[in-house]
């Protein structure tokens, strides 16, 4: 039989949240590092690069944070007495259901990419791809985008759906299984560089929390992640003469997402513990939340002027 859930103290339950978000403020800082230091070392010290795939060593520098702040979850992860593989179980969705999933997901994306856009325009930004991105001549360009798409669309998703959605979700659901929705997606969005990011990422993360709750696993969110990022790479890197192809197929992911939407639009995925101002009051007056927060701010106004 199921144990009786543990009664704990504010103080205690403080204690707890800044314990699990410690990690995401070394991850944030290192991304930082990693992201502000690339163009300064490149124009400043050109002489450590001589020779060598800059853009590769950078890339196994992501890998890198990755295996770094992996630690400091594990630890939380026993200190808290989480265990990750009940999270790690098959649901067996059928196939169109699964699908049905990664088309929402695909579409939610697509949406808040073309709000983004909107305010790049409006702020007069431009995004500046790899030189190299989607070219396979060359044996630097080929390497170069073999390891781009290791690690942006297997690892980096792997990595933040076990984080996000196996660590933190499944720790903040114990005070509020749909706390634990609105919590996971609230730190996902924090963990963004700019304002534009923050709203996209809050509504994928509400989306793919949401699934990873009514599923009792991550392996729908681990999928969705990881087709959405496939899906995004290939409308990158395919050549134009597909470009009517691609259109087609999105046209059928917006399709298939509102007929899944539609059939399911009964089901309310704001219940207990979602707005509960106690369970926020604790989550936001956290020390590691309120560095995240300063760190959000911070990264949203260099990229805003820059």
């Amino acid at each position: 039989m199921p144990s009786e859930p543990k009664i704990i103290t504010k103080r205690q339950a403080r204690k707890q949240i800044n314990l699990l978000i410690f990690g995401l403020v070394i991850m944030v800082l290192l991304e930082a590092l990693l992201e502000y230091g690339k163009p300064y070392l490149l124009a400043s010290r050109p002489e450590l690069f001589a020779g060598v795939n800059a853009d590769l060593v950078f890339m196994i520098g992501e890998l890198m944070i990755m295996a770094i702040t992996s630690v400091p979850f594990i630890m939380a992860s026993v200190k808290l007495n989480l265990n990750i593989g009940q999270y790690m179980r098959n649901p067996h969705y059928r196939l169109m259901h699964t699908v049905s999933l990664i088309c929402i997901g695909i579409a939610l994306r697509f949406l808040s990419a073309s709000l983004s856009q909107l305010f790049y325009i409006l702020a007069d930004r431009s995004t500046v791809q790899y030189e190299w991105f989607g070219i396979f001549t060359g044996q630097t360009y080929i390497l170069n985008n073999i390891v781009w798409l290791l690690i942006y669309v297997f690892l980096r998703p792997l990595y933040h759906e076990i984080i996000f959605r196996g660590i933190i979700q499944r720790h903040l659901g114990h005070y509020g299984r749909y706390f634990g929705v609105l919590g996971s997606a609230f730190l996902y969005a924090l963990c963004q560089r700019d304002l534009p990011s923050f709203a996209a990422m809050f509504f994928l993360g509400w989306y793919l929390s949401t699934v990873t709750l009514y599923a009792h696993s991550i392996i729908p969110s681990i999928r969705i992640s990881i087709s959405l990022n496939l899906f995004l790479w290939v409308l990158n890197v395919i050549p134009e003469q597909f470009d009517a192809l691609m259109l087609v197929i999105i046209v059928l992911v917006y399709i298939l997402a509102a007929l899944y939407i539609f059939s399911i639009r009964g089901r309310n995925i704001v219940r207990y513990g979602a707005t509960e101002s106690t369970l926020w009051k604790l989550l936001i007056s956290a020390p590691s939340t309120v560095i995240l927060i300063i760190l959000f701010l911070g990264n949203a106004v260099y990229a805003f002027l820059h």
